[in-house]
């Protein structure tokens, strides 16, 4: 008679062969009620436990799957990957890293960190956005950094945002030279986007500024985009009062310095200009230096190993990281 083994007592049942070994291996980690139905089971199906291999299991490293979104695009993708390569290592765990570029990782990625028994699954991605549900994140303790996944309930580690955008604009309106701003922000369907947003509204409000549409533009998050449209719209603000202009990524602030030079406006004499993101090969590499909100990448991923980590499997945990104000020579 062949050896039974916990994949018989998944087909026999009809669930997943990660929760029959959780509850055989780690029965605090799923539900009364699943559990006594997997332990009965077992008993009727005869099942022994595999003694050489839970010895072998227990003499290895535990293992974190990794999957990463969009890694190779920035040198903070670079950051992240080795600040929580450096914390496994400090800590004894294994890690499994699956790279994906603007796509989800394939069922073949998924069944090999099945295959390899994570105990825990980490998703990163260097822009804030929405995750394609997979069945695996109800399979294994799954924590998203800079990313959520709408379906489910999952912790997560996120920049705060809004919190972000609103300090730096707080910051501004009490400066005795201020007039007016103008925030150019990137596209709407990113979350970032619309948390920023929210707390430069908020900042408004909260220094009995009136919100007007004529000082607000979208501009959409590609390369391909011809910034040159907007000169004349810049132009207009300036002439309207504005001296301040907020941009949703440092990006944008890289052109609107682009822009100002061609319309004859110097920085910060003229108009300050304000970043978000802190992305050093632009902040501090145009002149003057872009004042900026950092967007803590080490921090966020740090925090998310932790949750990881943590005994505590089945609580739901939403940390918002704080994004700090670099104040540089572009702000007057």
């Amino acid at each position: 008679m062949e050896m039974v083994t916990i994949k018989d007592i998944a087909l026999a049942l009809g669930i997943s062969h990660v929760t029959v070994s959780r509850a055989l291996n780690n029965p605090e980690k799923v539900q009364a009620k699943t559990r006594e139905k997997i332990l009965a089971k077992a008993k009727e199906l005869h099942y022994v436990p595999n003694a050489a291999a839970r010895d072998m299991k227990k003499s290895r490293l535990p293992v974190i799957g990794v999957i990463s979104l969009n890694m190779g695009r920035s040198s903070y993708g670079s950051e992240m990957l080795g600040s929580i390569s450096e914390k496994a290592k400090e800590t004894n765990y294994q890690l499994i890293f699956i790279h994906v570029e603007d796509s989800s990782p394939t069922e073949l990625d998924l069944n090999f960190l099945r295959e390899k028994r994570i105990s825990g699954l980490i998703y990163l991605s260097l822009d804030p956005c929405e995750i394609e549900y997979q069945s695996i994140f109800d399979e294994v303790k799954t924590v998203f950094v800079n990313c959520h996944c709408a379906r489910g309930n999952y912790s997560s580690v996120q920049a705060d945002n809004e919190q972000g955008l609103y300090n730096i604009a707080n910051l501004v309106f009490h400066r005795p030279w201020f007039t007016r701003s103008l925030f150019i922000n990137f596209d709407e369907s990113y979350h970032a986007a619309v948390k920023r947003k929210q707390g430069y509204i908020k900042a408004l409000n909260d220094n009995h500024i009136a919100f007007s549409a004529d000082d607000y533009f979208v501009v959409p998050v590609s390369y391909d985009y011809d910034f040159t449209v907007l000169d004349n719209d810049i132009l207009g603000a300036i002439q309207r009062g504005v001296n301040v202009i907020f941009c949703g990524r440092d990006e944008i602030a890289l052109e609107v310095y682009f822009s100002l030079q061609r319309l004859g406006f110097s920085i910060p004499q003229d108009v300050s200009v304000i970043g978000f993101d802190n992305q050093s090969i632009i902040s501090q590499r145009v002149y003057p230096k872009l004042t900026t909100v950092e967007l803590p990448y080490r921090n966020m991923v740090l925090k998310g190993y932790d949750l990881i980590v943590s005994e505590d499997s089945h609580s739901i945990c939403n940390v918002a990281i704080s994004c700090d104000p670099i104040i540089r020579g572009s702000l007057k």
